[in-house]
């Protein structure tokens, strides 16, 4: 259950815990996408939430999965990206952005 900004108080001074969810930025998205193509597998997954479903976002999952990665969507606006390390980048795919 989410509160409305009218329920929120607090002293002045006094410290402020808990979690605020904003609506995801296609900017930061493609940034999160990219980056988390650039890590090795050997880390792991990385698990993005947020993404916004727009053409921009799109466009950079087909990018993460045109040079080897994958992209495996999740519940939500979320998904699980496998990256290949900047070793592992391969420009075997084609990626077609626009008309």
């Amino acid at each position: 259950m989410s509160a409305s900004p009218s329920t929120l108080g607090f002293a002045p001074g006094t410290p402020v815990a808990g979690v605020v969810e904003v609506p995801g930025s296609k900017s930061f998205a493609q940034r999160a996408l990219v980056a988390a193509v650039l890590v090795d597998p050997s880390r792991g997954a990385s698990h993005l939430t947020g993404l916004p479903d727009a053409e921009d976002v799109v466009a950079a999952r087909a990018f993460v999965r045109s040079v080897g990665g994958t992209v495996s969507d999740e519940p939500g606006d979320a998904a699980r990206v496998t990256g290949v390390g900047t070793g592992g980048l391969s420009a075997t795919g084609s990626l077609s952005v626009g008309e």
